[in-house]
């Protein structure tokens, strides 16, 4: 899992997003930190290279299916695959989908690595159930349909003792008058809660009042699932003109490494213009080590 961060306006870190379907941060931040040589400017924490794959191999046997089912292609795979290889694993990506399961049958797999769009999986569970049979799976089921959801980020903090995530407020059963009351528009972010890269955002402090109770209205309207969220913060770096937040990885429960995003947009994300940037623990000057060395 990966925990996207940023932060109140009194600097303490709270959790945007828990994010299960997307490895590419973690296979290819050790790479940056490796091309970008990282540990010459103090001590990278970016994940070991191959730690996931390592970790895929352990949970789910030697040969690993990564299912793709009827989600794009994300070019990563490739190098997860190469990082299976290089560990004596064996690895495929497949969508049964495409093949009506053909290549995974060939394949006989130990185990199976879903990089897939939760929402198409529930649309056909019998189909998968089949495709799992008594195959180890990772990630979880539950972990790809509930946890990637943003209102499960809401669930949390309202459950939680210690403060996780930001402030948020369900759309589903309000009226437009009481989401709009409930901050002023610029401490107030609007979110559709299953689509990704960003998608649909609707950030308070950029718009007009009246384009604000727009979105807020659409969404009241809309069959879609969205909740508001209290406005938190994220670095920017006026020389550059870049926003930057970060992101920690966990695996098996514990925290194995992190990363840093940069972009020129307040949403942040690798699939729209963002960029990933290394992590060190250093006693130089980390302004200018984080500006001109380690983005990619």
């Amino acid at each position: 899992m990966r925990l996207d961060l940023a932060w109140t306006g009194g600097g303490e870190p709270r959790v945007l997003e828990f994010n299960t379907a997307c490895p590419g941060g973690f296979l290819f931040a050790p790479l940056v930190a490796e091309k970008m040589g990282a540990d010459s400017f103090g001590r990278s924490i970016s994940p070991a290279r191959n730690r996931f794959a390592s970790f895929l191999l352990r949970e789910l046997g030697p040969r690993v299916a990564i299912v793709t089912w009827g989600s794009d292609y994300a070019f990563e795979l490739d190098t997860l695959v190469a990082g299976i290889d290089a560990l004596g694993g064996d690895a495929i990506i497949t969508d049964p989908l495409r093949d009506d399961g053909a290549a995974l049958a060939r394949f006989r797999p130990t185990g199976l690595y879903w990089k897939s769009d939760p929402l198409r999986l529930l649309l056909a569970p019998a189909a998968v159930a089949a495709t799992v049979g008594d195959l180890p799976s990772f990630s979880p089921f539950d972990a790809m349909t509930f946890v990637e959801d943003k209102s499960f980020v809401a669930y949390v903090s309202e459950n939680s003792v210690v403060p996780v995530g930001p402030a948020s407020i369900e759309v589903d059963g309000r009226c437009a008058a009481e989401l709009l009351a409930w901050r002023p528009r610029e401490h107030a972010v609007l979110k559709p809660t299953n689509l990704t890269r960003g998608e649909g955002i609707v950030v308070g402090a950029l718009c007009t009042d009246q384009d604000w109770a727009a979105a807020v209205d659409a969404a009241v309207e809309s069959a879609g699932s969205w909740l508001i969220q209290e406005r938190l913060q994220v670095r920017y770096d006026a020389e550059t003109g870049l926003f930057g937040d970060l992101s920690v990885f966990l695996l098996g429960g514990r925290v194995v490494g992190a990363m840093a995003r940069k972009s020129t947009e307040r949403v942040i994300n690798i699939g729209r213009t963002g960029m990933l940037q290394s992590v060190v623990v250093t006693d130089a000057d980390t302004d200018t080590v984080e500006r001109i060395h380690l983005s990619w």
